[in-house]
Formats: structure tokens, C-alpha cells, sequence
């Protein structure tokens, strides 16, 4: 330990270890707590803001003792090797970390209840004591406030229309996504999938969420044969890209391009080459995807999870006993979060279950049932063996930084890599997919002979990424030399890039930057405002007040429930014992996981997902009664600000400082600015139509249609649209 550090510590020391007698304010440390509570504009500051302190101040005090031990035992170890005796000798003889940790706590580090001494420390942990208690009976502040139909926080102001239009919009967003670039689907203009697709039977898709065999999750439930209609989706994909024509170019270096012939294998392995450019381009395309999927969960599950709890979601089960957080229930996916703050403490977790509207839940089912396994067999293939993506999570969780002591970090430690690759060459054409060369992708019906040897190999590579996750130790794998090998790994997820995830869509889709805190604020306000159903409020309000066991474990509570009490036991007991059935998780409840069924249902309906309005039946009627109120208000309030906008200025941000109107743009935007309809505009061929939809499109936050007859003017149309920020 350098010289300074020793000081600074043997400082920081006394200041804990100081016998304050009966004045503790005779302590630096104590004082300077005390000027920490001043607020300067409202005096002192509350217990709400400042209890988190003083946890902190404790914190890091045991954090200080640990590392005054370690100093001490180092310094005696090294005192012993000076004196004669052997490291080992030293190491044993020395005192441990143990009992020099416990005499340091029991002299200054707890309170005098507990056999400690007076102590900065003790007063710090009764006024801590104190401050939480306040804290558990003393509301915080208001943050949401009504305007209408519009909710602000803060800075943040929307309207429910414009939170439905976002919802909606990223869920189309998602999907086309999914279908075109992911699972590389020839699509119609509006994104809708062909015969290409395959579908889900999900009156038979079932699940076991009882099952704990490492690796497994429903995907591999023999009983979902019939729900996949006998699609094998660990080869659906792999064998599309070896059997048409047209992946097989992209993806797959050809006898032309390589000079040899691609469909025979080396001595040792496969001989595929794989087009890392498209590689990379897919990389992309799943990364892209898995962060739009993060948002449309996170915001369509009902109340929503802190972000370490989201990233935190298995798909299946992992090797080491954790347990996946995704299931299929009475036809709906779920999505089950076992983490919560308190946890560390508590040693119990919050079991949560968050239900997704169908239309969102396909596209996890689709990602973890045909793009996953293909994706995995890339990664192994194109690394040669040297790289697998062989994670349960849906979204890696970054890995919390250990504390090390000063002078002993590795100095590759913290640095994060999302995603790390070599440099690539020049793109080509011939990489960039069919979508984006306005070609139309051609369904090869039947492989040609020369593809059924490439076929096998894709096949092959399946089954190495398999036997690979299966005995990752014991796997020995063979390497190809066809190229030179890449390294992969997943994007990292935390608080920070959920909330920017979150921040991206809002912005892009509603015209408001949104947070994490923002949502969970907006979403239970919107609850206590537009869920009639007080049953769920009652849910809603009580949800954080329970611990994460669930029903108190308490034989008297049986006497107000008359169902477990005429059984001689609690609601607990009665819950997680008797008569639970056989695919019942092991963490939760029957009754429970109900209640948050009955509150994602809720969301759903008020967010207007047809899957849910459909199983309604009457209520629907009352519920688009609503929606159409409030998209009327929001489409008065659009006009009301575009009336408001100075035309020539918006023009000039476009196109600089020098530009002007031509022809009759000027009056044509004038009346479409004050909503007179029908307006007719007739003007030749480069007059400026395009300019009477795009500069009020790029000044409004709704949406605008544009129906353009000739096909060959929409990329054009598009292009333009990109330059000039409209999206």
C-alpha cells in the first residue's frame, strides 16, 4: 500500500473508531453529516432524500474496515517472513481477516444495543433507523399531473392517443423487422408475411414451468409438436439459407467467388465460408430487433419491472440452476422477473409475473424458436468453433464490477465490448440483402443438387452448436481454416441502456423523451385514471407491500379465509402445499400469478391490442368509445399547433437560409396548415409536390399518409424523407 493511502485510510479510521462519550457532534464525522442535511433553498433536507446518505456513508465504512483488515494482515505476514518463517508459515500464524473484521465492528462499527461501544457509527445507524421509519409512513411528493387527457411529468407531457400510436407503431416496427431481416421472410408492402411463415397452433402450445433441466425450455416440449405444425425450428432457418437460391448468395460464398467447391468438407470439419459482411449485417439486424423486443415487453406487460430486473429474463434454463423467465401460460407468454432491490437483505425475491398481449408475445415466441438456433450455428460456424452464443438470456445482463483493492486491478477490467469484430472490407451489392436492392425475393421451391452436400453441412454446424452448449467442457471440436476467425459476444445490458432504449422509441415514435422512472410513474397513474376495475387498483396499490413469499405463512390468518381455514392453515401454506398442480412453478402461486394476469389483461385493453378486444365482447364497444375521444383531442390539439407554425421558417431549416417557395407551394401549405379540405394541387414534374406533405409531416408529431401510385417513386420518396430527418 503506497504511503499516501496508508494515511488517507488510518484517517478515515480514527474518524469511525472515535469515542464520542455522550456528545457525538464532538465527532468530524457526525458534524459533517449534519451540514449534509442542509438544504439551502428549503432547510433541511427530508428523510426521503436523506436517509439514502447516510446508507451510503455506512457502506462505505464497512467497506474501509474490510480493506483496514487486509492492511493489517498483510503488514503481519510480511512482519513474519522478515522474522524467518516461510510464507506458508506466515499465512497460517497469522490473525485472519475474520477476527480482525469482528473486533473492529464490535468496538465502533454497531450499535450499543448490540454490545458495541458509543460510536459515530451508532448514532448514525439510529438516525438511519429513524429516517427509514419516516420513510415508510411519509408519501413522497406528487410528480404527475392531468391536463385533459394528457399526462405530464416534469417536462414530459403526452397524451394516451399518442402513448397508443408509440405502442403500436414499434410493434409493427418490431415485427416487420422480424420477418424481413431476422428471419429473412419475403414480405408484402405493409410487412405481412407469405406462406413462408410458420404458424403457431397456440390452443397447443403448452408448457411445464415445473421443469428445471438445464438448457430446457418450452421450445424443446415434445408436446408442442403439433403447435409448431412439425416445423423443427433449430433447422427451419439454417436449411432455407443452404436450400433457396437467393440466401444461400447471401450468406454463403459461391463456387465463383471462392474458386473452389463449397459443398465438400475439409479433413477435420466443414468447409463452409461464411460472408462475413452479411454476417455482421445480421448481427445487427438481431441486435437491432432484441432492442425493440426489450421496449414492446417492458411497455405492454402491465407495471413495469426496474431495469436490473428486466436484462435479468432467461429464455432457458441456465447450466448453473437458474431458472428461465419465460413461459407459455393458457395461451400467453409471460415473463417472469425473480429479482428485486431488497433481495441482498431480505434473502427473498419478488416472483412477478408480467403477461404479453399475443401480438407481442409471437415475436419472443419467433425470436427463441427460429431465429435463436440459427443464429447460434452462424456464430459457431463463421468463428470456427472458437465462439458460441450459448447464453439463457434474452438480453445479457452486464456483469457487476468486484470491488478490488487499490493496487491490485486488472487492467482489463470494466471495459465493456459489445460487440467486437475485425475490420471488415468494402460492402458490395451483391452482400446487401434482396430488400434493400429493390429486388423481390424469389421462393426457390426445390434445392438444386448442388446445395443438398451444403445442406448437410448446415446441419452439421447445428449440431456442433448443440453438442457444443450440451458439454461445453468436454466438447472438442475441430476448426476449419477456411477463414480467419472472429470473436462474438453479445451487447451488454444495464439500467443505463434499457432507459436509452426506452428514450430512443419514445422520442421516435411520440416526440418525448421517456425514462425508466417516467414509465413507472406514467403507467401507475394512467392505471388509478383509466382502469374501472377497482378489484385491480386494490392490486395495483398492494403489490409493493407484500413480500416476495407471497400469503403470509400464518395458521390465524386462516380464521378471515374461510377457504384455508376450514383446512386448518394460512393462505400460504394452503397456496405453496396442498393440491398444487404438477406444472405449477416452484416459486410461485396460483392465486398470485391470477392477480398479475388480471392487471397485464387490464393494460392490454387500454393500449387497444385487438387480441384482448376480441375476448371481451362488450366491452369493447365502450373502450373504442373512449380511444376515439381521445384521438379526436389529439388530432384537434396537431392542428391547433400547426396553425401556429411560421411555413417560411420551416422551409429555410430544410433547405438553408436561401430557399423559397416555388409555384403555388406557398398558398397549397397555407391551406393545408388550417385543415381545409378537400385542397387540390396540380404541378409538372419537379414543381415541389413532395415539399406540401414532407415539410408538415417533419413539423407535426402525428402521423402522415402518403399514397404514391408509381412504385419507382416510393424508394426515391423514402430517400428524401432520411435526409431531411422525417421518419
Amino acid at each position: 500500500m503506497r504511503g499516501l493511502e496508508r494515511c488517507v485510510l488510518e484517517f478515515f479510521i480514527t474518524l469511525l473508531d472515535h469515542a464520542i462519550g455522550d456528545n457525538e457532534f464532538q465527532n468530524a464525522l457526525y458534524s459533517g453529516l449534519a451540514v449534509l442535511g442542509i438544504d439551502v433553498a428549503h432547510g433541511w433536507r427530508s428523510a426521503l432524500v436523506y436517509t439514502p446518505r447516510l446508507s451510503a456513508i455506512v457502506t462505505v465504512a464497512r467497506m474501509l474496515v474490510l480493506y483496514k483488515a487486509k492492511q493489517e494482515r498483510d503488514d503481519e505476514i510480511e512482519q513474519r517472513r522478515a522474522e524467518g518463517e516461510t510464507q506458508q508459515e506466515a499465512q497460517q500464524n497469522a490473525r485472519s481477516h475474520f477476527d480482525r473484521v469482528r473486533e473492529m465492528v464490535q468496538r465502533f462499527m454497531t450499535i450499543v444495543a448490540f454490545d458495541g461501544q458509543p460510536s459515530p457509527m451508532d448514532s448514525i445507524l439510529r438516525l438511519r433507523a429513524y429516517g427509514k421509519a419516516i420513510r415508510a409512513n411519509t408519501n413522497a411528493d406528487g410528480v404527475v399531473d392531468w391536463h385533459g387527457d394528457e399526462l405530464l411529468y416534469g417536462h414530459v407531457q403526452f397524451s394516451m392517443a399518442s402513448l397508443r400510436m408509440m405502442v403500436h407503431g414499434l410493434l409493427h416496427s418490431a415485427r416487420a423487422q422480424l420477418r424481413q431481416e431476422v428471419l429473412l421472410i419475403e414480405t408484402d408492402g405493409e410487412g405481412e408475411a407469405g406462406e413462408g411463415m410458420p404458424q403457431i397452433q397456440w390452443d397447443r402450445l403448452v408448457d411445464n414451468a415445473a421443469e428445471t433441466r438445464a438448457g430446457w425450455s418450452f421450445v424443446d416440449d415434445r408436446r408442442n409438436h403439433d403447435a409448431w405444425n412439425g416445423v423443427d425450428g433449430k433447422l427451419w432457418l439454417a436449411g432455407r439459407v443452404a436450400a433457396e437460391e437467393q440466401l444461400r448468395r447471401q450468406f454463403m460464398e459461391t463456387d465463383s467467388q471462392t474458386g473452389s467447391n463449397t459443398s465438400s468438407k475439409t479433413s477435420g470439419g466443414t468447409g463452409l465460408r461464411w460472408k462475413m459482411d452479411r454476417v455482421h449485417e445480421y448481427a445487427e439486424a438481431m441486435k437491432s430487433f432484441r432492442s425493440k423486443l426489450l421496449v414492446l415487453m417492458h411497455m405492454s406487460g402491465g407495471q413495469p419491472a426496474r431495469g436490473t430486473e428486466l436484462v435479468t429474463v432467461q429464455y432457458k434454463n441456465g447450466v448453473d440452476g437458474d431458472i428461465r423467465g419465460l413461459f407459455i401460460d393458457d395461451r400467453s407468454v409471460v415473463f417472469v422477473t425473480m429479482y428485486n432491490k431488497t433481495m441482498g437483505m431480505s434473502a427473498k425475491a419478488k416472483v412477478i409475473h408480467r403477461y404479453l398481449p399475443r401480438e407481442v408475445g409471437e415475436l419472443a415466441v419467433y425470436y427463441v424458436w427460429l431465429a435463436v438456433p440459427f443464429w447460434r450455428m452462424v456464430v459457431t460456424g463463421a468463428s470456427h468453433g472458437k465462439a458460441d452464443w450459448s447464453s439463457p438470456y434474452i438480453w445479457e445482463p452486464r456483469k457487476e464490477t468486484a470491488w478490488v483493492f487499490p493496487g491490485e486491478e486488472d487492467e482489463g477490467q470494466g471495459q465493456d465490448h459489445e460487440y467486437k469484430r475485425v475490420p471488415k472490407r468494402k460492402r458490395t451489392a451483391r452482400d446487401l440483402p434482396s430488400s434493400r436492392r429493390g429486388e423481390k425475393r424469389r421462393r426457390v421451391r426445390g434445392p438444386p443438387a448442388a446445395a443438398i452436400g451444403m445442406a448437410t453441412m448446415v446441419i452439421d454446424e447445428v449440431e456442433e452448436a448443440e453438442a457444443r452448449e450440451s458439454d461445453p467442457d468436454g466438447y472438442r471440436g475441430t476448426q476449419s481454416t477456411a477463414c480467419e476467425p472472429e470473436t462474438w459476444e453479445p451487447e451488454m445490458w444495464d439500467t443505463m441502456r434499457v432507459g436509452r432504449a426506452i428514450a430512443d422509441v419514445s422520442l421516435k415514435h411520440m416526440g418525448e423523451k421517456l425514462g425508466i422512472m417516467v414509465w413507472r410513474h406514467a403507467v401507475k397513474a394512467i392505471y388509478r385514471r383509466y382502469i374501472k376495475d377497482k378489484s385491480i387498483i386494490d392490486i395495483i396499490d398492494h403489490a409493493d407491500t407484500t413480500d416476495g413469499g407471497g400469503e403470509p405463512d400464518d395458521h390465524n390468518s386462516g380464521a378471515g379465509d374461510p377457504f384455508h381455514g376450514q383446512s386448518g392453515h394460512g393462505a400460504g401454506v394452503g397456496e405453496g402445499i396442498y393440491g398444487r398442480s404438477v406444472g405449477e412453478s416452484l416459486y410461485s402461486t396460483e392465486a398470485r400469478r391470477l392477480g398479475f394476469r388480471r392487471v397485464s389483461r387490464e393494460w392490454h385493453a387500454f393500449l387497444m391490442f385487438d387480441s384482448v378486444l376480441q375476448e371481451v365482447g362488450k366491452k369493447k364497444t365502450s373502450r373504442l368509445q373512449d380511444v376515439e375521444s381521445q384521438a379526436t383531442i389529439e388530432e384537434n390539439r396537431r392542428w391547433k399547433l400547426m396553425r401556429q407554425i411560421d411555413i417560411r421558417e420551416q422551409l429555410q431549416q430544410i433547405l438553408g437560409q436561401e430557399a423559397a417557395f416555388r409555384g403555388v407551394q406557398e398558398p397549397a401549405l397555407q391551406a393545408i396548415m388550417k385543415q381545409e379540405s378537400p385542397v387540390v394541387v396540380v404541378m409538372g414534374t419537379g414543381g415541389g409536390k413532395s415539399m406540401l406533405f414532407m415539410l408538415p409531416a417533419r413539423c407535426s408529431s402525428g402521423l402522415t399518409v402518403v399514397v404514391v401510385p408509381l412504385v419507382s417513386l416510393r424508394s426515391d420518396i423514402k430517400d428524401r424523407c432520411d435526409q431531411l430527418g422525417i421518419e
